[in-house]
Protein backbone atom coordinates (compact mmCIF):
# COMPACT_ATOMS: atom_id res chain seq x y z
CA UNK A 1 0.00 0.00 0.00
CA UNK A 2 1.42 3.13 -1.11
CA UNK A 3 1.27 6.87 0.44
CA UNK A 4 -0.87 7.98 -1.40
CA UNK A 5 -3.31 5.59 -0.60
CA UNK A 6 -2.64 5.94 3.12
CA UNK A 7 -3.51 9.50 2.54
CA UNK A 8 -6.34 9.00 0.72
CA UNK A 9 -7.87 6.86 3.12
CA UNK A 10 -7.46 9.18 5.98
CA UNK A 11 -9.25 11.49 4.31
CA UNK A 12 -12.10 9.45 3.62
CA UNK A 13 -12.58 8.73 7.59
CA UNK A 14 -11.82 11.98 9.02
CA UNK A 15 -14.99 13.21 6.46
CA UNK A 16 -17.18 10.62 8.43
CA UNK A 17 -15.90 11.25 11.61
CA UNK A 18 -16.61 15.28 11.23
CA UNK A 19 -20.05 13.69 9.08
CA UNK A 20 -21.12 11.90 12.30
CA UNK A 21 -20.42 15.15 15.00
CA UNK A 22 -21.90 17.38 12.41
CA UNK A 23 -25.54 15.43 12.88
CA UNK A 24 -25.03 14.66 16.45
CA UNK A 25 -24.56 18.46 16.52
CA UNK A 26 -27.86 18.93 14.55
CA UNK A 27 -29.91 16.66 16.67
CA UNK A 28 -29.12 18.43 20.27
CA UNK A 29 -29.55 21.99 18.39
CA UNK A 30 -33.16 20.52 17.41
CA UNK A 31 -34.09 19.00 20.67
CA UNK A 32 -33.31 22.34 22.80
CA UNK A 33 -35.19 24.20 20.01
CA UNK A 34 -38.22 22.05 21.18
CA UNK A 35 -40.53 23.67 23.05
CA UNK A 36 -41.18 23.70 26.92
CA UNK A 37 -45.09 22.86 26.66
CA UNK A 38 -44.63 20.24 23.98
CA UNK A 39 -45.21 16.86 25.00
CA UNK A 40 -42.58 14.63 25.76
CA UNK A 41 -42.19 10.84 24.79
CA UNK A 42 -41.35 8.04 27.12
CA UNK A 43 -40.77 4.53 25.80
CA UNK A 44 -44.10 3.56 26.76
CA UNK A 45 -46.26 6.57 26.86
CA UNK A 46 -46.09 10.25 26.24
CA UNK A 47 -45.57 13.19 29.36
CA UNK A 48 -48.52 15.47 30.07
CA UNK A 49 -46.60 18.83 30.36
CA UNK A 50 -47.51 21.18 33.33
CA UNK A 51 -45.87 24.27 34.68
CA UNK A 52 -45.84 25.42 38.17
CA UNK A 53 -48.44 28.05 37.63
CA UNK A 54 -50.88 25.43 36.52
CA UNK A 55 -50.33 23.05 39.50
CA UNK A 56 -50.80 25.87 41.77
CA UNK A 57 -53.80 26.21 39.77
CA UNK A 58 -55.66 23.37 40.82
CA UNK A 59 -55.62 24.30 44.50
CA UNK A 60 -57.19 27.25 43.42
CA UNK A 61 -59.61 25.29 41.87
CA UNK A 62 -60.37 23.13 44.77
CA UNK A 63 -60.41 25.92 46.84
CA UNK A 64 -63.18 27.55 44.46
CA UNK A 65 -65.30 24.48 44.73
CA UNK A 66 -64.95 24.70 48.60
CA UNK A 67 -66.71 28.40 48.07
CA UNK A 68 -69.87 26.78 46.46
CA UNK A 69 -71.07 25.54 49.20
CA UNK A 70 -71.57 22.07 47.38
CA UNK A 71 -69.13 19.24 48.63
CA UNK A 72 -69.89 17.38 45.58
CA UNK A 73 -68.24 20.10 43.53
CA UNK A 74 -65.09 19.56 45.86
CA UNK A 75 -65.32 15.77 45.60
CA UNK A 76 -65.32 15.74 41.76
CA UNK A 77 -61.82 17.39 42.16
CA UNK A 78 -60.54 14.38 43.61
CA UNK A 79 -59.33 10.91 41.25
CA UNK A 80 -62.27 8.04 42.56
CA UNK A 81 -59.20 5.87 43.76
CA UNK A 82 -57.68 8.92 45.54
CA UNK A 83 -56.97 8.44 49.45
CA UNK A 84 -57.84 12.20 51.78
CA UNK A 85 -56.09 12.57 55.53
CA UNK A 86 -58.59 15.41 56.61
CA UNK A 87 -57.77 17.83 59.03
CA UNK A 88 -60.75 17.32 61.66
CA UNK A 89 -61.38 14.16 61.36
CA UNK A 90 -59.22 10.42 62.02
CA UNK A 91 -61.14 8.62 59.94
CA UNK A 92 -59.29 8.26 56.48
CA UNK A 93 -61.44 8.70 53.66
CA UNK A 94 -61.32 6.45 50.53
CA UNK A 95 -64.46 6.47 48.25
CA UNK A 96 -66.06 9.21 47.10
CA UNK A 97 -69.30 8.78 49.65
CA UNK A 98 -66.66 9.31 52.53
CA UNK A 99 -64.48 12.58 51.10
CA UNK A 100 -68.13 13.92 51.03
CA UNK A 101 -69.45 13.10 54.33
CA UNK A 102 -66.51 14.80 55.45
CA UNK A 103 -66.93 17.69 53.34
CA UNK A 104 -70.45 18.10 54.74
CA UNK A 105 -68.94 18.84 58.08
CA UNK A 106 -66.11 20.90 57.14
CA UNK A 107 -67.88 23.47 54.61
CA UNK A 108 -70.64 24.04 57.62
CA UNK A 109 -68.19 26.93 58.62
CA UNK A 110 -67.67 28.22 55.26
CA UNK A 111 -63.72 27.68 54.67
CA UNK A 112 -62.00 29.37 52.31
CA UNK A 113 -58.64 28.66 52.11
CA UNK A 114 -54.81 30.60 51.51
CA UNK A 115 -51.68 29.32 50.60
CA UNK A 116 -48.43 30.69 53.14
CA UNK A 117 -46.25 28.60 51.67
CA UNK A 118 -45.40 26.17 49.32
CA UNK A 119 -43.16 23.40 47.17
CA UNK A 120 -44.23 22.07 44.05
CA UNK A 121 -42.57 19.48 41.81
CA UNK A 122 -43.13 18.23 38.57
CA UNK A 123 -43.19 14.87 37.01
CA UNK A 124 -44.40 12.37 33.83
CA UNK A 125 -48.20 13.40 34.31
CA UNK A 126 -47.67 13.77 38.05
CA UNK A 127 -47.33 16.45 40.44
CA UNK A 128 -46.79 17.41 43.89
CA UNK A 129 -47.75 20.80 45.95
CA UNK A 130 -46.90 20.61 49.55
CA UNK A 131 -46.66 23.51 52.30
CA UNK A 132 -48.89 25.53 54.87
CA UNK A 133 -52.51 27.05 54.17
CA UNK A 134 -54.82 29.18 56.27
CA UNK A 135 -58.13 28.66 56.68
CA UNK A 136 -60.81 31.67 57.19
CA UNK A 137 -64.16 30.21 58.31
CA UNK A 138 -66.61 32.58 57.21
CA UNK A 139 -69.53 32.41 59.51
CA UNK A 140 -67.52 32.07 62.64
CA UNK A 141 -64.19 34.27 61.74
CA UNK A 142 -62.03 31.58 63.19
CA UNK A 143 -58.66 30.86 61.61
CA UNK A 144 -56.74 27.71 61.17
CA UNK A 145 -52.96 26.90 60.29
CA UNK A 146 -52.11 23.81 59.10
CA UNK A 147 -49.97 21.50 56.67
CA UNK A 148 -50.58 20.04 53.62
CA UNK A 149 -49.79 17.88 50.48
CA UNK A 150 -51.68 17.19 47.79
CA UNK A 151 -50.64 14.90 44.86
CA UNK A 152 -51.66 15.39 41.42
CA UNK A 153 -52.45 12.78 38.53
CA UNK A 154 -53.42 13.31 34.73
CA UNK A 155 -55.69 10.84 33.68
CA UNK A 156 -55.71 11.56 29.83
CA UNK A 157 -58.55 15.19 30.16
CA UNK A 158 -57.65 16.11 33.29
CA UNK A 159 -55.18 16.66 36.45
CA UNK A 160 -57.36 15.22 39.23
CA UNK A 161 -56.43 14.83 43.12
CA UNK A 162 -54.68 11.47 44.17
CA UNK A 163 -54.13 11.83 47.49
CA UNK A 164 -54.79 15.05 49.97
CA UNK A 165 -53.14 14.95 53.54
CA UNK A 166 -53.99 18.05 56.05
CA UNK A 167 -52.82 18.08 59.29
CA UNK A 168 -53.00 21.31 62.16
CA UNK A 169 -49.69 22.39 63.16
CA UNK A 170 -48.13 20.67 65.80
CA UNK A 171 -46.47 23.12 67.76
CA UNK A 172 -49.28 25.00 67.58
CA UNK A 173 -51.32 22.37 68.85
CA UNK A 174 -48.94 21.57 71.67
CA UNK A 175 -48.75 24.79 73.15
CA UNK A 176 -52.67 24.83 72.62
CA UNK A 177 -53.22 22.40 75.48
CA UNK A 178 -50.10 23.16 77.26
CA UNK A 179 -52.16 26.64 77.69
CA UNK A 180 -55.19 24.74 78.87
CA UNK A 181 -54.06 22.93 81.46
CA UNK A 182 -51.54 25.70 82.61
CA UNK A 183 -55.68 27.15 82.97
CA UNK A 184 -57.38 24.65 84.75
CA UNK A 185 -54.31 24.49 87.50
CA UNK A 186 -54.63 28.13 88.46
CA UNK A 187 -58.36 27.90 88.44
CA UNK A 188 -57.71 25.04 90.79
CA UNK A 189 -55.53 26.82 93.29
CA UNK A 190 -57.68 29.51 93.13
CA UNK A 191 -60.72 27.54 95.02
CA UNK A 192 -60.34 28.02 98.78
CA UNK A 193 -59.81 24.33 101.24
CA UNK A 194 -62.50 23.21 103.12
CA UNK A 195 -61.96 23.74 106.65
CA UNK A 196 -60.00 20.58 108.44
CA UNK A 197 -63.06 18.74 110.78
CA UNK A 198 -62.11 19.04 114.76
CA UNK A 199 -61.62 15.38 115.91
CA UNK A 200 -64.80 14.60 117.59
CA UNK A 201 -64.43 13.70 121.37
CA UNK A 202 -65.25 10.39 123.00
CA UNK A 203 -68.00 10.85 125.28
CA UNK A 204 -67.94 9.18 128.61
CA UNK A 205 -70.96 7.14 130.40
CA UNK A 206 -72.03 8.79 132.89
CA UNK A 207 -71.57 5.91 135.10
CA UNK A 208 -67.97 5.27 134.13
CA UNK A 209 -66.43 8.42 134.12
CA UNK A 210 -65.05 9.01 137.67
CA UNK A 211 -64.08 5.13 137.21
CA UNK A 212 -60.39 3.69 137.30
CA UNK A 213 -60.01 1.79 134.25
CA UNK A 214 -59.37 -1.33 136.24
CA UNK A 215 -63.49 -0.19 137.30
CA UNK A 216 -64.43 0.39 133.85
CA UNK A 217 -63.34 -2.86 132.59
CA UNK A 218 -65.55 -4.68 135.55
CA UNK A 219 -68.33 -2.99 134.80
CA UNK A 220 -68.35 -3.69 131.07
CA UNK A 221 -68.17 -7.30 132.16
CA UNK A 222 -71.11 -7.00 134.28
CA UNK A 223 -73.11 -5.33 131.92
CA UNK A 224 -72.57 -7.92 129.56
CA UNK A 225 -73.38 -10.61 131.71
CA UNK A 226 -76.60 -9.03 132.92
CA UNK A 227 -79.70 -11.28 132.09
CA UNK A 228 -81.89 -9.37 129.55
CA UNK A 229 -85.34 -9.36 131.85
CA UNK A 230 -87.91 -10.08 130.27
CA UNK A 231 -90.81 -8.18 128.85
CA UNK A 232 -94.03 -8.17 130.31
CA UNK A 233 -97.10 -7.82 127.52
CA UNK A 234 -100.83 -6.58 129.18
CA UNK A 235 -103.27 -8.88 128.60
CA UNK A 236 -105.58 -8.28 125.56
CA UNK A 237 -108.77 -6.56 127.55
CA UNK A 238 -112.15 -9.16 126.67
CA UNK A 239 -114.07 -7.69 123.59
CA UNK A 240 -117.11 -5.95 124.01
CA UNK A 241 -120.54 -7.52 122.73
Amino acid sequence: MNIQTIALMASVLALAACGNGEKRKQEREEKNKKPAAEQTQTPNHTCRSVTDDEVAALFDRWNNALKTGKPANVVATYAKDSVLLPTLSDKVRYSPAEKEDYFVHFMEKSPVGEINERHIQIGCNTAFDAGVYTFTFGKTGEKATGRYSYTYKWDGKDWLITSHHSSLMPEAQAAKTAAAVAAAKAQAAAVPAAPASAPIAPVAHPATAAATPAQQQQAAAAMASAPIAPVAVPASAPAAH
